[in-house]
């Protein structure tokens, strides 16, 4: 036994090597649960930013304010979906006393983290993919759609933590008058069929036992006024290529009090694919107090309004903002390969059924070396998959039907301004995919780790289908 003789020295040399350790220890810690969060939900700033642009696209085809991303509401939609989490209270309402609690309605949290403007819309959803595909889905239903496109609102902030996920718009006031309509005009690749996802339902009263198209609204936004009744109105929604009028319900919003200056239009059977839709509607609308409209003082305005949509070709291309998954990529690129299709009982994935319709291309590719599992022996095929993954997979595919693609040392270098966030194991496929003409590199981003929507998809293939011919 060695005796160790206790100095004031030793003892404060003691007291910072324990120091040291514990920081040492603290970050160790706090870098393993960022990464853990980072690599389970995969959201980055980059999502966020994506997803307000794709908004602002459509509030752009009718002048409506731009949305700006806004820290602190994006820290109330954190908090609350911990809340939401902790205490499995799907909700917008907290409960005092509660963990995360931070405030009982949506204006209460934002204003315990100093949101200074008077409005507040809170959207929830959960069990998304990621923060695009989520607001697009809400999008649909007519009343969270009343928020997302008022021009009140200049503010979003938005978090997802373990499925559960918060949209918060903010705002002060709307500074001019607007007629919105959605599917807004000459808009392609609606969606044929209504999903819901929010927590009103427009066809809640409505007794019908198929599928219903996607509801269409139209919304006049105005400061102060609110419209009592809408006069002699009539609405059709024709089908433009056999001139049939669809069955749709009108509801109006003197009829709805949960959304204001609106007529819904709920189709009762779902939509064609492929088809373009002719909206029509006229009437007036009567409002509760006079208003300024094309500085005349009135309280009286009348709708003449005609516009076109065109749905979706197949199920595939609806919605080609939203982001392809990893088992969609799979069933696309092995239907395009001419490898040899392969139906097995195997199990080779927990998270992958055996009966599903696409469970032989990820069989297929996985037996081919194409494709590789994650921790756990999971695919994680509802994930959504990145850049540079895509690129991966399609030139292992190419290399397993046409042969090694031999690089030399000139074509090992690319000019992306963003080369270094490439992972190395992407990397010789990029130089690969950049020899058979698959992409160009310029001095632009290639944005590695960011989200395929099936829109690009849809670009790669072509381009790839060109290469192998």
């Amino acid at each position: 036994m060695v005796m160790i003789k206790y100095t004031k020295k030793n003892q404060r040399i003691a007291y910072i090597l324990i120091l040291v350790l514990f920081i040492f220890s603290h970050l160790s810690m706090t870098n393993t649960i960022n990464g853990r969060e980072v690599d389970t939900f995969g959201f980055t700033d980059d999502e966020i930013n994506r997803t307000i642009n794709n908004i602002n696209k459509v509030r752009a085809i009718y002048d409506l304010p731009y949305l700006s991303y806004n820290e602190s509401l994006n820290k109330t939609a954190e908090t609350h979906n911990r809340y939401m989490e902790f205490n499995k209270s799907f909700s917008s309402i907290e409960e005092s006393g509660k963990t995360y609690f931070r405030g009982r309605y949506p204006w209460d949290r934002t204003t315990f983290n100093n949101y200074r403007k008077p409005y507040v819309f809170e959207l929830l959803n959960n069990n998304i993919s990621n923060y695009t595909s989520g607001l697009n889905q809400l999008i649909q239903n007519p009343y969270a759609r009343y928020g997302i496109l008022d021009p009140l609102y200049e503010d979003l902030g938005m978090n997802i933590y373990k499925g559960y996920v918060t949209y918060l718009l903010g705002g002060k006031s709307r500074s001019n008058q607007y007629e919105v309509v959605y599917p807004y005009n000459q808009q392609t690749d609606v969606g044929t069929i209504f999903t819901n996802k929010y927590i009103l339902n427009p066809y809640a009263d409505v007794k019908t036992n198929t599928f219903v198209g996607i509801p269409i609204t139209y919304t006049y936004y105005e400061e102060s006024g609110i419209i009592e009744r809408f006069n002699n109105l009539k609405v059709s929604v024709t089908n433009v290529s056999t001139e049939k009028e669809i069955d749709t319900l009108i509801i109006t919003s003197d009829q709805d009090r949960n959304i204001n200056n609106t007529i819904m239009i709920l189709p009762l059977k779902s939509y064609s694919y492929g088809t373009t839709y002719q909206i029509k509607i006229t009437g007036t609308m009567t409002f509760d107090r006079m208003i300024e409209i094309n500085g005349v003082q009135t309280n009286r305005k009348a709708i003449n309004y005609t516009s076109t949509f065109t749905t979706a070709s197949s199920s595939f291309t609806i919605n080609q903002q939203a982001y392809i998954t990893r088992s969609q990529f799979v069933e696309e690129l092995m239907k395009t390969s001419s490898i040899p299709k392969k139906e097995s009982l195997e199990i080779i994935f927990s998270d992958v059924n055996i009966n599903s319709p696409n469970y032989k291309y990820i069989y297929t590719a996985y037996i081919n070396d194409i494709i590789l599992g994650y921790e756990n022996n999971m695919y994680r095929p509802n994930a959504n998959i990145s850049r540079e993954q895509v690129y991966t997979i399609i030139i292992r595919t190419y290399e397993k039907e046409y042969g090694t693609i031999d690089l030399s040392s000139s074509e090992r270098s690319i000019r992306f301004t963003d080369k270094d966030k490439i992972s190395n194991y992407a990397l010789e496929s990029i130089y690969k995919a950049k020899k058979i003409g698959l992409i160009t590199d310029n001095a632009y981003q290639f944005n590695p780790s960011s989200y395929i929507t099936t829109l690009e998809f849809n670009n790669i293939m072509e381009q790839y289908k060109k290469i192998i011919k």
